[in-house]
């Protein structure tokens, strides 16, 4: 949920993105780096379980997915049951 109100030089912003250009003074961008590396990372974890919930839905077992890929059992398995499949 954003806030909105007016930035010091009168423009209207959020207060989210008023508080990333404040830390940005503050830290030199290492904010923006940080969140690029968390929205990469979920990214990939996305992607990793589309891989495994195709492969699943193809008809491997999740020990057949976990041995093909070399995900670990316990992730596949986790897919598996947001899919309800044993």
């Amino acid at each position: 949920m954003y806030i909105k109100m007016v930035l010091g030089d009168g423009v209207s912003g959020s207060f989210s993105e008023y508080r990333v250009k404040e830390a940005e003074k503050i830290m030199g961008g290492q904010v923006i780096d940080y969140e690029t590396k968390i929205i990469y990372r979920q990214g990939i974890e996305q992607g990793i379980e589309q891989v495994i919930t195709d492969i699943l839905l193809r008809g491997k077992s999740p020990e057949e997915v976990s041995d093909l890929c070399g995900y670990p059992l316990e992730q596949v398995q986790t897919v598996a049951n947001k899919l309800n499949i044993k």
